[in-house]
């Protein structure tokens, strides 16, 4: 198995693509079992209500996904309540968008996974905007909406009850990959016909401040101060870094982040 073949088999058969197959199939097939069934409206809004709960859905701690997902269920089954209501009265809908544009996009100083509840509610309220429903069928449609965020986060937890360790083992395989890149790296140095002046050039030249503190899953700035210095190989980056934080607690656990990291 050649280099290639190995990094394909490895995201095939790694969480991020489960995570998208399952993703993809928890908005489709409400739509296509609608279409089936000769309601396909009904289909699509059910799929919509599970696509803005998936925004929520984001790498991290069970405990934080699953009250990210309840968070963007309540918001958006609320914001399109609420969006069908006022859609008829045009001052009251500018006020409510104003309102709730500028409210869903705070939510961002709590951290990225308050930012994608609050997207997923802004998603929500412009798709409700695209086709409003008339106010006899405002409750039916949010329904609809929460029927759909209910289905996604029912077919989430299932999967994590199937397979609860597999963002840790994904977490391992990460680290055993850096760390074999690492070794493979170094091993250069031995190779005949290596420029050692070039190579420790190359593995030396990025040096990085540890400033500090940040806590984990905790919605507080970071205790900046330079506190160490590092010096690493720049190819163990994909992007160059400008600086390190070294994680203090272990509520990111099981997202593979441990106290001490940086």
């Amino acid at each position: 198995m050649n280099h290639h073949t190995r990094r394909l088999h490895y995201f095939f058969y790694g969480q991020n693509f489960a995570d998208g197959v399952r993703t993809a199939l928890a908005i489709l097939v409400p739509a296509v079992l609608g279409a089936q069934w000769g309601q396909l409206a009904a289909g699509i809004t059910i799929s919509t209500g599970a696509l803005c709960v998936s925004v929520a859905d984001t790498p991290g701690p069970a405990l934080h996904k699953r009250n990210g997902m309840l968070a963007a269920w309540g918001l958006t089954t609320a914001t399109a309540l609420l969006t069908g209501l006022v859609a008829p009265y045009k001052w009251a809908l500018g006020l409510e968008v104003a309102a709730l544009s500028f409210g869903f996009t705070m939510l961002l100083v709590w951290g990225a996974r308050a930012a994608a509840v609050g997207t997923a509610a802004l998603l929500c309220m412009v798709l409700t905007l695209a086709t409003p429903p008339a106010l006899a069928e405002v409750l039916r449609h949010a329904g609809l909406l929460a029927l759909g965020g209910l289905w996604y986060q029912l077919l989430a937890a299932l999967l994590h009850q199937v397979r609860p360790y597999w963002p840790a083992q994904q977490a391992l395989g990460d680290c055993l990959h850096a760390i074999a890149r690492f070794l493979d790296l170094k091993a250069e140095f031995y190779e005949t016909g290596t420029s050692l002046d070039d190579d420790f050039r190359q593995s030396v030249e990025l040096a990085l401040p540890v400033l500090g503190r940040v806590a984990a899953g905790v919605p507080i700035g970071a205790d900046a101060g330079l506190a160490d210095t590092l010096t690493l190989d720049t190819r163990l980056f994909s992007a160059t870094p400008d600086y390190l934080l070294r994680v203090q607690g272990d509520s990111m656990i099981d997202d593979g982040i441990l106290d001490g990291d940086l």
